[in-house]
């Protein structure tokens, strides 16, 4: 059983349909992490690059797989409000020009979801 006291902790398995283009255009990708309780931030995490890895068997759409755990080490549980939420933004890298070294980073996308249900 988990401690409450423990620091919130959530899984990001993958991420999917998206656009071919983006899987083309962009190096690599960052996802964030950030915990709002209604308009008040109370936190952010990052996963760090990732590289494009295709899903095997996936006929229809392009899928990239994350698999990290994010943590929020300074964000107990038990602090937590009911209705907070995570929003997740997804961003992509690329090279500003042919044979440059500096990078371009977009934001692509962001989704929001609560983390808890009515039941708790």
């Amino acid at each position: 059983m988990a401690n409450m006291s423990e620091p919130f902790i959530l899984r990001i398995g993958g991420l999917h349909r998206l656009k071919p283009e983006w899987l083309t255009s962009y190096q690599d990708y960052n996802i964030t992490a950030e915990i709002f309780y209604g308009t008040r931030w109370m936190g952010k995490s990052e996963t760090g690059a990732e590289s494009v890895r295709k899903s095997e068997g996936n006929l229809f759409f392009n899928t990239l797989v994350v698999n990290k755990w994010i943590k929020f080490d300074y964000l107990p549980v038990c602090i937590l409000p009911r209705e907070c939420r995570v929003v997740f933004t997804l961003y992509g890298r690329k090279l500003t020009e042919e044979g440059s070294t500096s990078y371009e980073t977009e934001e692509l996308g962001w989704a929001s979801m609560q983390c808890f249900n009515f039941k708790g």
